[in-house]
């Protein structure tokens, strides 16, 4: 199926992959995004399971000293193959439960739970049910559903949010993945007229999609920016990001870049980097902002 085929093997730029589960992690992560370090529990690590950690990790970046411990209660180990510098998400952890096994009791210690372990989103209804008779969870459970009105209906929005809907997922936008692609191609074809550069269209599925990384991220540096949060900090969580963005396809450090290899010079600390290249960094970002403008004006 297409949608099982990673985005960044798709070479024809014209093409967006039907990407249901990624969609769905995304606007999670915007719709209820974190203000603070958090310890997470994932329950159930399928397609969607594994795409709300793949951009948590991309997103949740607010602060250099941050530590944010994702357990993820389901088998892994394909995961685990798939990615193999997951031990390079520093400040953050990320545990494996692979057995899926967890006690209600330690549930209770989590500032968020989120459960999608089914597609249908049926076993999840159980899941938080079960788990609101057996343990005190003073913080909310999020439920992957199709069908919301079922589940708080049942139990209310207070306590479970649910997110996943089929309304929401279905449109236009979210099959398509056209606002976020769109705002990427955008913003990077700004760039390339500001400062030149290699056309969207002649881009690889790699760097394509290293664009729309950034342009998700974007939303959590508009959101830090109004909280007073510096330039030159944002440039250092934007290069934590883009570190996170080559390590999760497997990357690494080398003191010669050397793409057919996976190797990469500037995969180092924010604090290693050059004078110069610190405040390029900067540069960049207040250039992401200033192409942001201009595609909201030319909406």
């Amino acid at each position: 199926m297409l949608e099982d085929i990673s985005r960044q093997n798709i070479e024809n730029s014209m093409i967006t992959v039907f990407d249901i589960a990624g969609n769905c992690a995304r606007q999670y992560w915007k719709d209820y995004p974190v203000e603070k370090s958090e310890k997470i529990a994932v329950i159930g690590f399928e397609k969607v399971g594994q795409n709300i950690l793949l951009y948590g990790l991309q997103i949740n970046i607010i602060d250099p000293g941050q530590h944010f411990t994702y357990h993820i209660y389901g088998d892994g180990r394909e995961f685990r193959r798939e990615h193999t510098k997951l031990d390079q998400m520093m400040p953050d952890e990320i545990i494996f439960h692979d057995d899926g096994v967890y006690t209600y009791e330690e549930m209770e210690d989590f500032d968020r739970i989120i459960i999608c372990s089914s597609t249908d989103g049926n076993s999840n209804i159980v899941t938080a049910s079960r788990l609101l008779a057996a343990a005190s969870i003073n913080n909310r459970i999020y439920i992957y559903t199709p069908n919301e009105d079922i589940i708080t209906n049942l139990s209310g929005k207070d306590r479970l949010i649910c997110f996943g809907s089929e309304e929401k997922m279905v449109s236009i936008a979210g099959i398509f993945n056209e606002e976020s692609m769109k705002t990427a191609r955008e913003q990077h074809e700004f760039y390339v007229r500001q400062y030149g550069g290699t056309p969207w269209a002649k881009l690889d599925p790699f760097k394509r999609y290293a664009n729309v990384s950034s342009t998700d991220y974007m939303y959590t540096i508009n959101r830090l920016m109004k909280k007073g949060v510096s330039m030159e900090i944002l440039a250092e969580l934007e290069h934590i990001r883009w570190c996170r963005y080559y390590y999760l396809h497997n990357w690494e450090y080398g003191p010669v870049r050397d793409d057919s290899r996976r190797i990469h010079n500037s995969l180092i600390p924010f604090s290693e980097l050059s004078e110069e290249e610190k405040l390029k960094d900067v540069e960049s970002i207040k250039s992401k902002l200033k192409s942001q403008q201009s595609c909201d004006m030319e909406s």
